[in-house]
């Protein structure tokens, strides 16, 4: 699993937690699959989104290489925080629409 989409996937797990689905049974919740069927996002525009994302997260390691351990752990780990508030956002907004309907 690439790092950049971890948080998503932890987001993924503890929203089927707080909402009491059993985690062995299929679902169509993971973030790409929120954006492409709910939102309507092109799978171009979401492959093109994680691609970016990952470059990103190559880069500042890149950058961070020569310092201390614990800027690549903290950089890491805000890079981990905003992406959960985003896919979290993100399944709220259309999932929470969905269940409207």
């Amino acid at each position: 699993m690439a790092p950049g989409t971890q948080p998503a996937e932890l987001a993924n797990l503890i929203i089927r937690i707080k909402d009491r689905e059993k985690l062995t049974e299929a679902h169509r919740r993971h973030l790409y699959q929120v954006l492409a069927n709910q939102a309507g996002l092109s799978h171009k525009k979401i492959t093109f989104i994680y691609g970016a994302i990952q470059i990103l997260i190559i880069i500042l390691a890149w950058i961070l290489k020569e310092k201390e351990i614990i800027y690549l752990i903290s950089l890491l780990t805000v890079l981990s925080v905003i992406c959960s508030i985003i896919g979290f956002r993100v399944r709220h907004r259309w999932e929470g629409s969905k269940r409207a309907a």
